[in-house]
């Protein structure tokens, strides 16, 4: 084989391996982007699930403190029906119906006391850490 046909071979070879390693750069690239929408994917949905959970339980927070409004409301209006009160007597505006009164001060409560909570929550922390 001549000199001439030997580096030719050379570089076919060399060629075939450059167009090689170019594809498979290209398909490594496209497996990056893959996986980066895969973790995009799955920290939506971990987020997701995390709201889910916090919504739970604001709700269930909302539904024991409209229970407890609405037992505190029936005690109220039990002991006022013992003292037999005429409601024509008293100066008061009209109350507002249960089912109002109910669903905004259920919120408002659920909001304090979420405030309340977190700040606690905060201060318990911040003794934990200066012990340790």
């Amino acid at each position: 084989m001549s000199q001439l046909e030997e580096l030719k071979k050379i570089r076919a070879e060399l060629e075939e391996e450059s167009r090689s390693l170019k594809e498979e750069q290209k398909e490594c690239e496209e497996m990056v982007k893959v996986l980066e929408e895969k973790i995009a994917i799955e920290e939506l949905k971990r987020g997701n699930k995390l709201t889910r959970e916090a919504l739970s339980q604001l709700r269930s927070k909302i539904s024991e403190l409209d229970q407890r409004l609405r037992e505190l409301s029936q005690a109220e209006e039990a002991s006022a029906s013992s003292e037999d009160v005429k409601p024509e007597a008293t100066s008061e505006a009209p109350k507002p119906a249960d089912d109002e009164v109910v669903t905004v001060t259920a919120f408002e409560d659920s909001v304090e006391t979420q405030q309340e909570e977190a700040v606690e929550h905060k201060k318990q922390e911040e003794k934990k850490h200066r012990f340790f």
